[in-house]
């Protein structure tokens, strides 16, 4: 019994070190100006909206991620110049076993202080109905290899979380117009084949009125 404790204590010890070694090399294992690139030009594509962000960082502990932080979306000039999204932090989770192989795959991505304005039109036309009405994108200048499996369909993980949201949503009238806000949205989506499933909660006010979905 106790030679295999021993055996037990030196695999533990051997991944460990293994680990720890992936995570020292980590910062020359992403090229942060390649992902920045990388992730604007594609978002960019898939909403047809110009999209910029702040900073990018990379984050170890407790698990390897990339941070990006001060992410705008630009709204359809038909509905002003503010921003249709604007995020405090968006995390990208890395998955470690491609890491180890010296390569760049998207997990999870965390959403955190997301602010989304939903505007409605006098002629009923959303700010939403032009999304997605993209090209096709370039690539990036110095983008280098492929990320492998992190193409432009990895940027988005395996799930999708959002952290106290707010989403505010105005319906343009002759009149005054129609103002809501839903609060401390919080909702996890999972793919699953065709489907997404949708978790969470909610808070819409004007009337202090719970969702739960």
């Amino acid at each position: 019994m106790k030679r295999y404790a021993k055996w037990i204590l030196v695999v533990v010890a051997a991944i460990t070190v293994l680990v720890v070694a992936a995570m020292a090399a980590l910062p020359s294992l992403v090229d942060t100006p390649r992902v920045q690139a990388l992730v604007a030009t594609h978002v960019s594509h898939a909403l047809g909206r110009p999209v910029r962000f702040g900073a990018v960082s990379l984050s170890v502990f407790p698990l390897p991620a990339v941070d990006l932080r001060g992410l705008e979306v630009a709204e359809d000039p038909a509905f002003g110049t503010a921003p249709f999204l604007k995020l405090h932090t968006a995390r990208l989770a890395l998955r470690l076993r491609p890491l180890l192989a010296g390569r760049v795959e998207f997990g999870d991505l965390r959403l955190e202080r997301p602010l989304l304005s939903l505007i409605q039109g006098v002629d009923g036309r959303w700010n939403v109905a032009s999304l997605g009405a993209g090209s096709e994108p370039r690539a990036p200048r110095g983008a280098g290899r492929s990320t492998g499996a992190a193409g432009a369909g990895a940027v988005l993980g395996s799930r999708v979380k959002i952290v106290h949201g707010l989403v505010t949503y105005v319906a343009r009238g002759v009149g005054a117009a129609a103002r809501y806000r839903v609060e401390d949205v919080d909702l996890t989506l999972t793919p699953g084949g065709s489907l997404v499933l949708v978790e969470g909660s909610a808070r819409v006010k004007p009337g202090d009125l719970a969702l739960t979905v």
